[in-house]
């Protein structure tokens, strides 16, 4: 009997998940964005990815998603640095239909993160403006979120470790008790570098592949 309760035991170690949440990043990985902006800048007299160009020059948007811009002061800054660059255009227009958007959610993925949501506490990981919560309310993720870490509500934004940690005590997880997925290396190897399983995304796939691994599928 000892034998067999030993041999019953070894399989379930073998079989259940240690892991008890997962970190997820949101751009890239939950929401799609158009590849482009061309068809507006056009339309409004800006040439090709100037909008993107501005938005997310490195300072600019370093001050968005750590809190020292609101999203509507960041955009703000969008318009004026473009009117400055591009007097002949229509830039506060451009601006304001470029901002309407809310992006799209990546069905497949997050079917996937659906399907180990049972097993798993899950954690939104964002690098986001002050408007990120609203966007997730209006794709519809927040419900199935145990948490959101947003870096412009902290402080600090990704890769700094300070993120990582905040977001495994919003899950009440240690590094090795958690996933990682975010589709920027940088990122990614942070998390590593901390204990965290990470992966780097490209795709439904490699995510699903992740999850067997991590005998969670």
């Amino acid at each position: 009997m000892f034998a067999s309760t030993v041999s019953r035991l070894c399989n379930v170690l073998h079989t259940e998940p240690r892991y008890c949440a997962l970190l997820i990043d949101l751009d890239g990985v939950l929401r799609r964005w158009p590849e482009t902006d061309h068809v507006l800048e056009a339309e409004h007299g800006l040439p090709p990815g100037a909008i993107r160009n501005v938005a997310f020059d490195r300072v600019l948007l370093q001050r968005a998603v750590t809190g020292d811009l609101t999203d509507s002061a960041w955009r703000k800054c969008v318009a004026e640095r473009l009117a400055c660059d591009f007097p002949g255009a229509r830039t506060s227009e451009a601006v304001a239909l470029w901002s309407e958007p809310i992006g799209e959610l990546d069905t497949e993925v997050f079917a996937l993160v659906r399907r180990v949501a049972e097993k798993l506490r899950i954690v939104v990981v964002t690098n986001g403006t002050s408007r990120a919560h609203r966007d997730l309310d209006e794709l519809s993720i927040t419900p199935h979120l145990f948490a959101i870490v947003n870096s412009s509500e902290i402080g600090i934004a990704k890769p700094d470790p300070r993120v990582f940690f905040a977001a495994l005590e919003a899950a009440g997880a240690a590094p090795h008790q958690a996933l990682f997925v975010d589709d920027t290396a940088s990122n990614v190897n942070v998390a590593h570098g901390l204990g965290i399983r990470s992966l780097r995304f490209s795709g439904a796939e490699s995510l699903e592949h992740f999850f067997m691994q991590a005998n969670l599928l």
